[in-house]
């Protein structure tokens, strides 16, 4: 079965999406790069000794415990625009995600080879990435809405906002490149409804193979 990548901006809707793509593909299962960032950044010594020598003790977390991510995040989108800091944050944590992923990709692929497997990686093109996916789905929405849920739903200030936003490739350059588009700039039924669209899509195109009974024929 493919392997399709779920990508877009900040703020754009990609786990909520992705929430609804699987709901509606009974067997698929999701790798959440972004959730596998936090994980590394709370829980992993390897990745907190790394960090803390490239941004100081001030990104620690209280008593030592992983990584403070808005402490990092100020270290990280300046005022500036210097892109040098996100560099250095994403070559310690990209080779980690990379092959935590594709790990997984590798193990779904001998367990359960009938399933469609699905990645959410914010960062799909901006990696290279795409080549080893069969299916790329991008969601986006206008800069305004990114801005407004970041400040309302993440309580970044709109200057942060506008930093991390900035930072990321042109979502019209990932339109350009993905073979399917999801616009999220309406209600949550909306994008309920494309996601159960998009999902009997790729139904039809991988149709699940008839289970083997096991009995022998007369």
């Amino acid at each position: 079965m493919p392997a399709i990548a779920i990508t877009g901006g900040i703020a754009c809707g990609k786990s909520t999406f992705a929430a609804r793509f699987l709901a509606a593909l009974p067997g698929a299962d999701v790798f959440d790069t972004d959730a596998c960032s936090r994980r590394l950044l709370a829980e992993d010594p390897a990745v907190a000794a790394d960090v803390r020598a490239a941004f100081g003790e001030e990104v620690l977390g209280a008593a030592g415990g992983g990584i403070d991510r808005a402490a990092l995040r100020a270290r990280v989108f300046t005022a500036d625009g210097d892109p040098a800091p996100r560099r250095a944050l994403e070559a310690i944590l990209h080779p980690r995600i990379r092959a935590a992923w594709r790990g997984w990709l590798d193990e779904r692929l001998q367990n359960a080879p009938e399933a469609l497997m699905v990645v959410e990686i914010p960062l799909l093109y901006e990696t290279g990435a795409e080549a080893l996916f069969d299916h790329a789905i991008v969601v986006g929405c206008g800069q305004p809405t990114q801005r407004r849920r970041l400040v309302a739903g993440r309580g970044l200030t709109g200057e942060t906002a506008g930093r991390i936003i900035a930072s990321q490739w042109d979502l019209a350059e990932k339109i350009r490149r993905c073979d399917h588009l999801i616009w999220n700039e309406g209600s949550e039924d909306v994008l309920r409804a494309q996601a159960e669209r998009c999902a009997r899509y790729f139904q039809l195109l991988y149709p699940t193979p008839p289970r083997q009974s096991g009995r022998p024929r007369p």
